[in-house]
């Protein structure tokens, strides 16, 4: 992928905020991805888990280490554990922050000045039932 001199990730500005907070609190970091596949997956069906849901799982696990393999090496001290899970991404991110000192969650920055400080739902979410303090970082 090509990006002009200067460019950033996009999301990059969430996962540097997310490791400078863990290593100024010498905590560890739990990265969560999750996503809520089509309904013609079959995963929203009741009781129905597909057989290769986990193995998306794993595959996503593996490619969310391979991202932030770059931000380990930059902050050694901080402990890094990813989990990638098919489902509700708030639902998830809720969980996760059970036992949380802050959650971290991205919001991109709108493309138009219509609406600036308009939030996605999985933002709104978190916000509204989250039991820790969180942190909403802006990116592209």
């Amino acid at each position: 992928m090509h990006r002009p001199p200067g460019r950033r990730r996009p999301g990059e500005e969430v996962i540097r905020f997310s490791f400078d907070a863990a290593a100024l609190r010498a905590s560890p970091l739990l990265v969560v991805h999750g996503w809520n596949p089509p309904g013609y997956y079959g995963v929203h069906s009741i009781g129905a888990y597909p057989s290769w849901a986990a193995d998306i799982e794993a595959e996503q696990t593996e490619t969310l280490r391979k991202v932030l393999r770059p931000w380990r090496e930059r902050y050694p001290a901080v402990e890094v554990v990813e989990q990638a899970a098919i489902g509700q991404p708030a639902h998830h991110l809720l969980e996760a922050a059970a036992d949380a000192d802050l959650v971290v969650i991205g919001r991109r920055t709108p493309s138009s000045k219509a609406s600036p400080f308009r939030i996605g739902h999985i933002a709104h979410a978190v916000l509204h039932h989250c039991p820790a303090p969180v942190a909403v970082v802006p990116h592209d």
